[in-house]
Formats: structure tokens, sequence, C-alpha cells
């Protein structure tokens, strides 16, 4: 029998009397507006499984590569990017790119918020979830779903920039 996660405080996932108000956040979460909410919500959560979160997320021009993830994720020997999104949110070419090429390379990257972090780790054995909840009732697309809307985001954007491009008047 494989043993159950533990929080940063050393008690197993959903027992512990410290985490309990951030574990109960991602099955009622705020109607957050902002992005940058909603990757606070995030990072708590990964912090509470027991990641070492370094936020990269600059509103600024900065040194650090263009398209990189929001935030990077370390844990017993797993790292990982999680580029967060509100719901409709769309990546910049630059954040396509560094996507493909972590796929490529086999590391894991999360892109959305709370539910997308959610079934993530359930997927992986860093979260359990409560007796009798299942992901689908939590109304998390399954992770072949969220691709496919991805895909077909992606594809919109760059047929319309393929218009504007072919469309432009000739100086």
């Amino acid at each position: 029998m494989t043993a159950l996660p533990l929080c940063k405080h050393q008690n197993p996932l959903g027992a512990c009397p410290k985490c309990a108000a951030i574990a109960a956040a991602p099955f009622t979460p705020k109607d957050l507006a902002r992005e940058k909410d909603v990757q606070a919500q995030v990072a708590g959560l990964y912090v509470q499984v027991g990641f070492d979160v370094t936020n990269l997320s600059q509103v600024r021009a900065s040194m650090v590569r263009c398209g990189i993830g929001d935030l990077f994720l370390m844990r017993e020997g797993l790292a990982a990017w999680h580029e967060t999104k509100l719901d409709g949110g769309v990546q910049s070419l630059e954040q396509e790119r560094f996507e493909a090429a972590c796929r490529r390379q086999g590391i894991p990257y999360v892109l959305g918020g709370v539910y997308e972090q959610l079934a993530w780790l359930v997927e992986r054995g860093l979260w359990r979830l409560p007796a009798g909840v299942a992901l689908e009732r939590l109304a998390i697309p399954t992770l072949v779903q969220k691709q496919s809307a991805i895909d077909a985001r992606r594809d919109a954007r760059r047929a319309a920039r393929h218009t504007l491009q072919t469309t432009a008047p000739e100086a």
C-alpha cells in the first residue's frame, strides 16, 4: 500500500488542521477576476502539498526569457511549470513554444487555474479528493478535453494572424 502524500506539516493530506482552510479552497474557489489572484491561490496550494514554488511572473519587462511559465515547482525529484490563465485566457506564441518544449522533454506543464492544478495533482497522486467526490463532480474537464480546447483556440488565433498578414495592404 502506498503512503499518502504529506503536507508541509508532515500530516497526511486532508488531515492537517493547519492546512484545513487552504485544503478546502479548491472545492469552493472564489470567483477571481484577476490572474494575479488565481496565481496566488494556485501557489498557496502547491506550497501546502510540499512544493517549493518560485514565482517568475512579472508585469514589467525583465531579463527572463519570454514565454517562460509563471511558477516553477520542485518537490522530491519532481520539477514542473505552471502557467496561470483565467478561464478563456489564451497563451502568447512564446508561451505556446515554451509549453511545447517542456512536453518534448517530458517536463510537466500545467496550464490554467485551480481546477487544472487540482486535476494534475490528483492525476499524480499528490492530492486526495474527499470520499465520494470525483473530478467530474468538480466540473474539471479531462486533460484531453482541455488540450483539445487549447488547440482549437490556438488554431483559431493562428488563422486570424494569417488572415491579417494576407489581407494587409501593400505599400
